[in-house]
């Protein structure tokens, strides 16, 4: 069987998955379901439902979306020149991983919104203070010669 890529699935599909799973659990799954399809059910629900909440998790904010959407950022934030660019991709990276961690976040944990805040604020200000840092002193230290 080929294993299909759980960051693409709709919500649609999520929740058939979770109920054909419910059914499973109630004893009232129908005789044409095979195992195949009750564990690729709970592989697409284990993806894509919290597991503390049950609340869905939109596709770039799940673990198996994380390379598909991350990756093009990661490339601007690599390929940016300019200090506001460098800047403002960094700050994009820095908002989609807050993203990712509070959306499979351990929800039986207290998390403020003051403690979200605070620690969005400390992440995004200590990437773009690395990255300016780092871009400043490699300009630097590397000039071109001429």
């Amino acid at each position: 069987s080929t294993a299909e890529y759980m960051g693409f699935k709709s919500k649609a599909e999520v929740y058939a998955a979770r109920d054909l799973l419910r059914q499973h659990a109630s004893g009232t799954l129908p005789r044409r379901v095979t195992d195949g399809e009750l564990w690729a059910a709970r592989k697409l629900k284990e993806s894509a439902l919290h597991p503390d909440t049950g609340e869905y998790i939109y596709r770039p904010f799940r673990m198996a979306g994380y390379v598909p959407y991350n990756g093009p950022i990661c490339v601007g934030a690599v390929m940016a020149s300019s200090t506001p660019w460098i800047l403002f991709w960094h700050w994009v990276n820095q908002t989609q991983n807050a993203l990712v961690n509070y959306s499979n976040r351990n929800a039986s944990s207290e998390l403020t919104p003051a403690m979200l805040l605070q620690s969005y604020g400390v992440a995004v200000s200590s990437a773009m203070a690395v990255a300016f840092g780092l871009t400043s002193a490699v300009k630097r230290l590397f000039q071109p010669a001429t």
